[in-house]
């Protein structure tokens, strides 16, 4: 049986997954527990900025 990737792309796929996991923003949405890096990033934005409302009503799952 052939192996699924060649090497090259595997050590591709290792290098990103690196990158991935060693990123702040990921790190922190898996403390936090938030589902994704895009709603810890949401929520980092909008705590320096204020942008959503109190009560708004989002499609973004985020913490209580």
């Amino acid at each position: 049986m052939e192996p699924r990737f060649h090497l090259a792309e595997s050590k591709r796929a290792g290098r990103w997954l690196k990158e991935h996991f060693d990123d702040p923003y990921v790190k922190g949405s898996r403390e936090s527990g938030c589902c994704s890096r895009a709603s810890f990033m949401l929520l980092e934005i909008d705590f320096k900025d204020t942008l959503i409302n109190p009560g708004l009503k989002s499609s973004i799952s985020m913490p209580p």
